[in-house]
C-alpha cells in the first residue's frame, strides 16, 4: 500500500510543530527578559495552522540594559516612539543609533545581543521561523534573515507597522489572520529593499527627494548632518 502521502502529512506535521515551538520559546524567552528589566508584554498574537510560525507581540518599556542571549528564530524589531539605543551583537562593537519612530533593527536566529535605552518606549516585535517568508523557488527574493540590521529605514513600513499595532491592540474574530498577513507583508517589504541594495538600485526616488529638501527647508538656520538626512522620512 502507498504509504508517502501519510508519510508527507506527518513530516509537514513535525515541521509545524518544530516551528511553532521555535517561534513560542522567542517570544517567551524575550518576554521573561524585558520583564524582569521592568518592561512588559502587552498583546501577542500568532496563528497556529502553518508551518511557517510567525508571531507579532507588542511591548512598552522603561529605560533599560538588556542582554537577550541567542534565540531559537530571528526576530525584527520596529520601534514605535524615539529613543536613543545604544548596543549590538554580544562581543562586537557597540554603537550609538538615534532611533526614530518605524526603525527597524533585525536579530539573526543564534545571536545574543545587548541594547540600553536611556527613556521609556514602545516597540513592536516580529518573530518568524527561518520558511516563514523564503519559499521553494530559488529565483525568488529571500529575505536575508542572517544579516543583522541597526536602525534602518524602509519605505512603505510605517503604515504598515502601524496598521499590525491596531490589530494586535483591537481584538476580533480575524485579528490572528489580519496580524499574520501583516507581520509578513512587512518581511516582504523588508526583503525587496534588501534586493534592491544588493543591486545597487538608486535610493533617491522622487518622494524621498521631497522629503530631503523639505528636512533642509525646515532645518536652513541649523546644522545639517548627513546621518540626519539619512534618517529623515
Amino acid at each position: 500500500m502507498p504509504t508517502a502521502p501519510a508519510d508527507s502529512a506527518a513530516s509537514k506535521r513535525r515541521a509545524t510543530d518544530v516551528a511553532q515551538h521555535d517561534v513560542r520559546h522567542g517570544v517567551n524567552a524575550y518576554a521573561s527578559l524585558l520583564a524582569a528589566a521592568g518592561g512588559q508584554q502587552l498583546e501577542a498574537l500568532m496563528r497556529h495552522a502553518d508551518r511557517s510560525a510567525v508571531c507579532a507581540v507588542l511591548y512598552a518599556s522603561p529605560p533599560y540594559d538588556l542582554l537577550v542571549p541567542p534565540l531559537p528564530v530571528p526576530r525584527l524589531s520596529i520601534n514605535l516612539t524615539r529613543s536613543r539605543v545604544s548596543g549590538g551583537i554580544d562581543g562586537e562593537r557597540h554603537q550609538l543609533f538615534e532611533a526614530r519612530r518605524h526603525s527597524l533593527f533585525l536579530t539573526p536566529a543564534g545571536a545574543a545581543v545587548r541594547w540600553r535605552k536611556d527613556s521609556p518606549s514602545r516597540h513592536l516585535n516580529i518573530y518568524f521561523h527561518a520558511d516563514a517568508f523564503n519559499g521553494d523557488d530559488d529565483e525568488a527574493p529571500r529575505l536575508h534573515e542572517e544579516e543583522p540590521l541597526f536602525n534602518a529605514t524602509v519605505p512603505g513600513m510605517r503604515q504598515l507597522a502601524d496598521q499590525l499595532v491596531d490589530e494586535l491592540c483591537g481584538p476580533g474574530p480575524l485579528n490572528a489572520e489580519a496580524a499574520d498577513s501583516l507581520a509578513r507583508l512587512l518581511l516582504v517589504r523588508l526583503s525587496r529593499h534588501q534586493q534592491r541594495s544588493a543591486n545597487g538600485c538608486n535610493p533617491l526616488t522622487a518622494s524621498v527627494l521631497a522629503r530631503l529638501r523639505d528636512y533642509v527647508a525646515e532645518h536652513l538656520g541649523e546644522r545639517i548632518l548627513v546621518a540626519a538626512l539619512s534618517h529623515s522620512e
